[in-house]
């Protein structure tokens, strides 16, 4: 989820102190309007909301479905619910103080340690989110052409603990490279230091180059290449010899139901960080068009990059009848719930209440009927 792919609009600090030798620590700070300050946290403030209500929810139904009955692209669709949870409440807050501190900070021990903490888990989730996307995918093309019996597939924990030990190594450089420096004026700032300036910007292209390249257009290629293969494959799929056409037409379709929704996933996904990637070309490979970008275009960018942790909830719900059914019945019980709170006084209205509970329960439970166990 998901996702820019650490989409830091304070590393401008750097590659602005590359084209001023005098200043070691790129504390160059931006002058934004006070009109664009209130538009982009208001932003911020929905898609805080909406992400942390709708990726909360949608784990929790990931949860509590995993519990009944295994199923690995549950895991892996709760992994980037998760990381997506993270993105919003990491990286949303820090964009909002962006736009009032920049990269203003405080000095000691512990303002360098918050500098480093502060961008560190950024970078982890939306490393994991692009990971998980990636094993979804393939978890997705073993299941249409391979049984996934013998598979690591099977092995969710394993899984988890990969894509986010992986997550953490990548951004390993982060706990390195962030560091407090101080002015002559004696204000803290929280940047990106590797040396000399030049050493620190060098150093910075290489990084955003090696994640544009292993965390977005490697990842995207392989992505779209299995999707290919296994939209082929559904959609040329014959009848079998055994079993009834009824039956396997209902595994086809319920299986293209879930290729459509990572398909969807995936666009999404390289729209919204395209944006931040555009960005960062220019911040580290054309900085004489970096330098005249209107400062409301680029924290757009950004904005719209960590949108991606808020959208993909409402995919989840639009494409996938089992989440929307999930979905629907959570919100209805607790507006049941609530509704029963104003009402606890009469015996009469309670037992109402409790009824229009059970309807709404065998509105989505039907008796006999198995629960799907997977998106």
């Amino acid at each position: 989820m998901m996702s820019n792919l650490t989409a830091m609009i304070e590393d401008n600090s750097t590659s602005n102190a590359s084209n001023d030798p005098t200043s070691r620590t790129g504390t160059s700070l931006y002058s934004i309007p006070l009109t664009t300050k209130t538009v982009m946290t208001s932003a911020y403030t929905i898609a805080f909301i909406l992400g942390l209500l709708g990726n909360g929810l949608g784990l929790f139904i990931v949860i509590k479905r995993s519990r009944k009955s295994f199923c690995s692209t549950n895991v892996l669709i709760g992994n980037m619910a998760l990381a997506d949870l993270l993105v919003t409440v990491f990286a949303m807050p820090q964009s909002v103080g962006f736009l009032y501190i920049q990269n203003k900070w405080f000095g000691g021990i512990a303002g360098n340690m918050a500098c480093k903490l502060a961008h560190f888990p950024y970078v982890v989730t939306i490393a994991a989110s692009i990971l998980t996307i990636l094993c979804i995918s393939i978890e997705r093309y073993c299941a249409v052409f391979y049984l996934l019996r013998n598979s690591i597939f099977r092995r969710s924990k394993f899984l988890t603990a990969l894509i986010w030990g992986f997550s953490l190594a990548l951004a390993s450089p982060y706990l390195f490279s962030y560091t407090v420096t101080q002015d002559t004026n004696g204000q803290h700032y929280c940047v990106v230091e590797w040396g000399d300036i030049e050493t620190t910007y060098q150093s910075q292209r290489i990084y955003y180059l090696f994640i544009f390249i292993f965390l977005y257009a490697l990842p995207l290629i392989f992505i779209s290449v299995l999707y290919t293969l296994i939209a082929r494959k559904l959609w040329r799929k014959t009848t079998p010899r055994d079993g009834t056409i009824a039956t396997r037409k209902s595994a086809v379709t319920q299986k293209r139901k879930v290729i459509r929704l990572l398909i969807v996933l995936v666009i999404v996904f390289a729209a919204c960080a395209a944006p931040a990637h555009i960005m960062h070309y220019y911040m580290f490979y054309d900085q004489a068009n970096w330098m005249v970008i209107p400062i409301e275009i680029k924290l757009i960018s950004f904005w719209i990059s960590q949108s991606n942790s808020t959208i993909n909830p409402a995919i989840y719900i639009l494409l996938n009848e089992s989440f929307r059914r999930e979905f629907f019945r959570l919100t209805q019980s607790a507006m049941c719930l609530q509704n029963s709170a104003f009402r606890v006084s009469s015996t009469k209205t309670t037992k109402r209440t409790w009824k229009m509970k059970r309807t709404m329960s065998t509105r989505y439970w039907m008796p006999g009927k198995k629960r799907e166990a997977c998106l």
